[in-house]
């Protein structure tokens, strides 16, 4: 089944309000679209930043079997 767009109110700061503001009238979008943007990319990257252990795992076990990619990079740059 397809998801409906449904309506929701929120709160937020003037500071957010304006942003939203500029950037519409920059990209000439509706705010409500620019957020509904900024929403969905959020979450796409908690879920990517959930996943990220996995992935790790995965790339450890390739370099495990010959693969070329460096195991130590996730120690010095990943905290």
């Amino acid at each position: 089944m397809k998801n409906k767009d449904i309506r929701v109110n929120i709160k937020i700061s003037s500071e957010t309000k304006r942003f939203f503001e500029e950037l519409s009238k920059e990209t000439g979008a509706p705010q409500s679209a620019l957020m509904a943007i900024a929403l969905k990319e959020y979450i796409d990257q908690k879920k990517a930043i959930k996943e990220l252990p996995f992935i790790l795992k995965k790339l450890e076990e390739i370099s495990n079997k010959g693969g070329k990619w460096n195991c130590n990079y996730k120690k010095k740059h990943i905290t």
